[in-house]
């Protein structure tokens, strides 16, 4: 595993297509990394980065309704 140097709490998010609702915690790391992120209820991409900052998404509420 690859050691981070630091995290910051983000903004809430949420899926567009499912209405699926996420925390989010941004990470920086000493190298570059280059992925994705798809909601784990419906499969929609949500964001995709090349940094050495990553979001990552915790699913809070499956969906609005």
């Amino acid at each position: 595993m690859v050691q981070t140097w630091g995290k910051r709490a983000g903004d809430d998010a949420t899926c567009q297509k499912c209405g699926a609702t996420y925390s989010v915690i941004h990470r920086r790391i000493p190298q570059k990394d280059k992925d994705q992120f798809n909601c784990v209820v419906c499969g929609h991409l949500m964001d995709s980065w090349n940094d050495t900052q990553y979001p990552e998404y915790t699913l809070i509420a499956p969906s609005a309704e």
